[in-house]
């Protein structure tokens, strides 16, 4: 015996619309944005004298309720306006972020 299809399709019920509004109540009341995070704010509170990491700084400005891009920006504009310097130690090296510049290193010992 070959396996047949029904002639209709069984009939269910509907679903029941969801409300999507709230208790009805005051509709122009908006919530009040978070203040944004500004370039001289987001090195006093997230880059300190001594060198840190990238990933340092950018999970200090996440936990002060910033995004990561808007704190990737930010980092970006510091350094590039001069209230950020970039410490590098060599190629194979993460790079390290600091309000200071990156001290010169005297190797005495050749």
């Amino acid at each position: 015996m070959a396996w047949t299809r029904r002639p209709y399709a069984p009939i269910r019920p509907r679903r029941a619309k969801k409300d999507k509004g709230g208790d009805g109540g005051d509709e122009n009341v908006k919530p009040t944005p978070k203040p944004e995070m500004d370039v001289d704010t987001f090195v006093a509170t997230c880059v300190s004298a001594e060198g840190k990491s990238k990933d340092a700084v950018l999970f200090e400005a996440l936990s002060h309720g910033t995004t990561k891009t808007r704190a990737r920006t930010l980092l970006r504009l510091a350094e590039e306006t001069g209230q950020i310097y970039r410490w590098t130690y060599g190629a194979n090296q993460p790079v390290k972020f600091a309000t200071a510049p990156q001290p010169i290193a005297t190797d005495k010992g050749a």
